[in-house]
């Protein structure tokens, strides 16, 4: 049987839009949501359903306002309600007053809802959307989304109002790291809900703090960046609630808190969001999605590791599979589950995983758990190098599935790594595989493709920016429906080395592959970072990359960033560890430092 082929694109994004954002620097200013700009948008006061309202102004990165749209998303269980005793023109959306009765210390610059719930309690969620200044459309009710980068949200005044289970509680997810009184006398718990993937930060005690500031109340999120948000609110008792929102660094704290830090993952080295792209042009062809080089960064064992993806996305989940490769049982799992589908265990370097199918909405998730164990990091690290997909449909439905990695610690989640799989159509010759190595000093180029029809030859080019290319040899081709495999070798690479094909019909009709691009680690004067280990004082030398960021390991903060022009020197860096990412417009290479 003759099959059809097909190419899948697989390619990272780091949001639901593939659009390029601006990026800003708040650097742990306050993020001021002032009655004066407020405005609402959709509907009159903020409190129903699908209600947007927009705050101008709320804070300034260099000559740049930033704008934030509320969204109140869901009510149930209560109605929004004023203090006692609130002054006029004050609203219950967000309360503006700094005091009321049972609490004060409130400012105008908090996001500050209040409630009151019914006998069984409620809940109510809001997303806040970052946008340039300016840029909001009453037809779209949207924005231009911006990236804000280094944010700190305090969440005050989690207790409760002292009646039987009117405990409180904030929930959100995708933070960094999370700062709460953890000592004798701190009233907060935490918890890890799987039906929103948030983190529930909930009071222990039911009784009332006046002072909305008050440290054992109190919870401070760090976001190395963010563009939107979403928070849930709620208690499970009656009565009156409130919900203070500080996005700012805060007051300090009386007592120093526990920081607790989530977990990271990187399924390419030295980077949390983006994945470069790669190309499969095969049924029955497994594609390797770490490309073996994840990375785990936690201080302590992991609970479980999550695979994710847009349920209506898997247009033959019979076909479609993920494989995890080297395992010796329960290797592949057709993406066509349900919450009654029976998963075997996994079986991976002699390890025992439970996998347990999650449907919800439009979202499909498997989890891989030890029963009554945690799994390691270096484990976690081996799982997700082995995840693997493939289809066995030669002639499959085109369009876009939407994969998704994260793994869980205790009550904190990771950051989520996002990735297309973009199935195309069928193409008279398919490029199975393209790629370039270095070898004994000089580079091997080898690709391979099947049902190569009318195909005349191939040719071999090379440039050192990516622009400029020059035609380095000349491969006839097999002209074949079979797979045929191909190589060339450059014995004179460079520093900097990009190689394509330029696939020649007998027609004359040309076609280009991807790119490849290789950093050659012997070129003399590539990089370098020293001293290593430093006095707080370092220098980076370089002719390849043309900027640097510094990032303290245990917190995940950026401390330093800049340009290289040919050398940059970055100093008063306090004792610890670090990782200096170097990049470029193609790749980045990660140093790790250590300040004694």
């Amino acid at each position: 049987m003759k099959f059809k082929l097909f190419a899948i694109l697989l390619m990272a994004i780091t949001s639901a839009s593939v659009t390029a954002q601006n990026v800003y620097n708040v650097n742990a200013k306050t993020i001021s949501f002032l009655a004066a700009n407020k405005t609402h948008k959709v509907g009159t006061n903020g409190q129903g359903i699908g209600n947007k309202t927009l705050y101008t102004n709320v804070v300034k990165v260099g000559t740049q306002n930033i704008d934030c749209i509320v969204t109140t998303l869901s009510l149930t269980g209560g109605t929004f309600t004023l203090p006692a005793n609130a002054p006029n023109n004050t609203i219950p959306f967000d309360y503006s007053s700094t005091t009321g009765t049972g609490m004060t210390s409130n400012e105008d610059s908090f996001f500050a809802p209040t409630f009151n719930w019914n006998n069984t309690g409620g809940s109510a969620k809001f997303r806040f959307e970052f946008i340039a200044g300016g840029t909001y459309s009453n037809v779209s009710n949207t924005g231009t989304p911006v990236v804000l980068k280094n944010v700190y949200i305090n969440t005050y005044d989690i207790d409760g109002n002292g009646g039987s289970n009117s405990n409180q509680f904030a929930a959100f997810g995708g933070f960094t790291s999370s700062q709460y009184q953890t000592t004798t006398g701190g009233f907060i718990q935490t918890a890890y809900n799987v039906t929103d993937n948030k983190t529930t930060f909930s009071s222990n005690t039911t009784t009332n703090s006046q002072s909305v500031v008050d440290d054992k109340t109190r919870i401070r999120v760090y976001y190395a960046s963010i563009s939107s948000f979403e928070i849930s609110v709620g208690a499970g008792g009656s009565g009156a609630a409130y919900y203070f929102l500080d996005f700012g660094f805060g007051p300090a704290w009386t007592a120093t808190p526990t920081v607790i830090s989530a977990p990271k993952i990187e399924l390419y080295n030295g980077d949390t969001a983006f994945i470069a792209t790669t190309n499969i042009s095969n049924c029955n062809i497994i594609k390797e999605l770490a490309l073996n080089t994840s990375n785990t960064i936690s201080s302590t064992t992991i609970d479980s590791i999550y695979f994710s993806f847009n349920t209506s996305d898997i247009k033959d989940g019979a076909s479609e599979r993920l494989v995890i490769d080297s395992s010796s049982s329960g290797d592949t799992i057709r993406l066509n589950f349900t919450n009654s589908t029976i998963i075997p265990n996994l079986v991976f370097k002699g390890v025992t995983y439970r996998v347990i199918p999650r449907v919800s909405g439009s979202a499909s998730t498997l989890v891989f758990f030890r029963t009554g164990a945690k799994v390691t990091v270096a484990q976690t690290e081996s799982m997700l190098n082995a995840f693997g997909y493939i289809t066995t449909d030669c002639s499959p439905n085109a369009g876009v599935r939407a994969f998704t990695f994260s793994i869980l610690q205790g009550s904190f989640m990771s950051n989520k790594v996002k990735m297309n799989a973009n199935v195309l159509a069928a193409l008279p010759l398919t490029l199975l595989d393209f790629k370039a190595e270095f070898n004994n000093g000089a580079v091997l180029v080898k690709w391979s493709t099947v049902q190569e029809e009318a195909t005349s030859h191939f040719n071999v080019m090379k440039s050192e920016d990516g622009m400029n290319w020059n035609k380095l040899g000349t491969v006839a081709s097999n002209n074949t429906t079979n797979v045929s495999e191909y190589s060339f070798i450059d014995e004179f690479p460079v520093a900097k080395n990009y190689y394509r094909l330029q696939q020649v019909d007998m027609n004359g009709t040309i076609t280009l592959s991807k790119i490849c691009f290789l950093v050659n680690n012997t070129a003399e004067n590539e990089f370098s970072v020293y001293p290593n280990p430093s006095n707080g004082q370092v220098t980076i030398n370089s002719s390849i990359f043309n900027s640097y960021q510094v990032y303290n390991i245990q917190t995940g903060i950026m401390v330093s960033e800049g340009v290289i022009d040919q050398i940059a020197m970055v100093s008063e860096l306090s004792k610890g560890l670090y990782f200096v990412v170097m990049s470029n417009e193609q790749t980045k290479e990660v140093v790790r430092l250590i300040v004694q």
